[in-house]
């Protein structure tokens, strides 16, 4: 992967990444010295509070909220580089939850706004409930192979070659988390023409064309707008140098992409103004370079004129990227600790006084989390399975149980130690953790009260720091079909 590539697709999104990371890791080192395995009281201890864990998972669906989200990241020498807080109000319509935006930095959002931004929402949760559906009914995916080799097969396929074990193994993670490997591929579409060496390798004909695939994976709702603006953000660039040289059909398919843009509020940057300068200065023999450059002008004005809006809604109430990718919101959040029970795998540390609760602390330790996947047997994901291995063996889970209620109370993941991860002359990955907290809103039922996530890397420019928070307010039973508007979260 060369450091173009590498540099967005680790320091641009490592905060996302990071606690992306630590909402999903659940897995640790082997058992400590002395542990037993097999079953004894602690085990039949942990099975009764894993039951308990999933009759929460149903009683959460009877309750809506507020919520306060709160994100920070700061640079080298503590310097604020972005912040930000929300405050959402939850409702139910029809069965399925919907975060209503109604701050923002303190920005009260319009009623349009909140309208986009909710109708947004929506498109959302139908599309993971189609995904999760596909999954279900097809549980091995695409085909009897690994999805790590359906990609690769594909890749070389319909671009003409394949991409390096990093770039294959990323794509392939995004095609198993959606089940959905040809939209996953859309998606990378920018990664992999870096990879293929631009369009003097690929040719323009076959970049648009692939390119131009995202907007059909938009129609067929299988890619969302944010989705799709980041892969044409980093694939326009690439393609616009070399339309002085593009025949007048494929520049007309070129200019496509722009209008498909537009009609479909898709707002992405638009084309170097030295670059359309190059085109009309410098265009192939036959080609009327000053006529491309003015369509390629219009094209820039049309995208300017589209609304300052975000891909979610509204300016204001534009998306968490810290979060996104997380939800459905305060169930995921609260049942990130979604384990399995491993008999053997608990170790009792002591008592302790947890918000007022006498409550014992075990610490847990899966023996496989991540290296359970189904590349398992194929040769050529030995460097990711040795990665997920090595996931396997460094982290840390702490609960706190209330033993009267077999109530999980408190949750805790941090890592112990991530230097075995790759690039790290660019991304040194030196802190992670997470915490859930739950707390009895009404007499006998646990709901989440708080979710916090704090990861530290370092880039060649310094140490970077990021924090996300997220608090739940203000419970109340859910009523199918209803619309709450303009309810203020509690505890400002």
């Amino acid at each position: 992967m060369n450091a173009t590539r590498a540099m967005r697709g680790r320091s641009a999104a490592a905060i996302g990444m990071a606690l992306g990371i630590a909402l999903w890791l659940a897995s640790a080192a082997a058992p400590r010295a002395g542990q037993q395995d097999g079953d004894n009281e602690l085990d039949r201890f942990m099975e009764q509070v894993l039951a308990k864990r999933d009759e929460n998972a149903a009683v959460r669906l009877q309750y809506i909220l507020d919520e306060t989200s709160e994100s920070q990241v700061t640079g080298p020498g503590g310097h604020a580089l972005w912040g930000r807080r929300g405050d959402y109000t939850w409702y139910d319509q029809n069965g399925i939850f919907v975060r209503s935006p109604v701050r923002i930095d303190g920005v009260t959002i319009g009623e349009a706004e909140r309208r986009a931004y909710e109708a947004d929402w929506l498109r959302r949760e139908e599309r993971r409930s189609r995904r999760r559906l596909r999954e279900r009914e097809s549980p091995a995916r695409w085909s009897r192979r690994s999805a790590r080799e359906n990609v690769r097969i594909a890749i070389e396929r319909e671009w003409g070659g394949g991409v390096d074990f990093e770039l294959l193994d990323t794509i392939a993670q995004q095609a198993r988390d959606w089940n959905d490997g040809q939209a996953a591929m859309i998606a990378a579409a920018d990664w992999i023409l870096e990879e293929r060496g631009g369009v003097d390798s690929v040719g323009f004909g076959r970049a648009v064309a692939k390119v131009r695939d995202g907007f059909s994976m938009l129609e067929a709702d299988r890619l969302m707008r944010d989705e799709l603006r980041a892969m044409l953000d980093g694939a326009v660039p690439q393609i616009a140098p070399a339309a002085g040289s593009a025949t007048d059909e494929e520049f007309a398919r070129f200019l496509e992409l722009f209008e498909l843009a537009v009609r479909d509020g898709v707002r992405i940057a638009p084309v170097d103004a030295a670059v359309v300068d190059a085109v009309e200065a410098a265009p192939a023999d036959g080609v009327d370079g000053r006529r491309r450059a003015e369509q390629l002008r219009e094209a820039n004005r049309a995208l300017h004129a589209l609304p300052e809006v975000s891909d979610t809604g509204g300016a204001a109430a534009g998306s968490d990227r810290v979060w996104d990718g997380l939800e459905p919101g305060f169930v995921s959040d609260s049942f990130f600790l979604d384990f399995e029970f491993e008999p053997g795998r608990y170790y009792l540390v002591g008592r302790e006084t947890l918000d007022g609760h006498e409550v014992v602390r075990i610490e847990y330790y899966p023996e496989q989390m991540f290296s359970a996947d189904e590349d398992e047997d194929d040769a050529g994901a030995d460097a990711s399975a040795e990665i997920e291995r090595d996931l396997d063996k460094t982290a840390l889970v702490t609960l706190w149980i209330d033993p009267a209620a077999h109530q999980i109370v408190r949750y805790t993941f941090e890592n112990l130690g991530l230097e075995f991860l790759p690039a790290r002359w660019l991304f040194r990955a030196e802190e992670l953790t997470a915490s859930m907290t739950m707390r009895q809103p009404f007499a006998g039922v646990w709901l989440p009260a708080e979710v916090e996530m704090q990861v530290a890397f370092s880039l060649a420019t310094g140490r970077y720091e990021a924090h996300g928070s997220r608090r739940y307010t203000n419970y109340r039973e859910a009523e199918s079909g209803g619309r709450i508007r303009s309810v203020d979260p509690v505890g400002r």
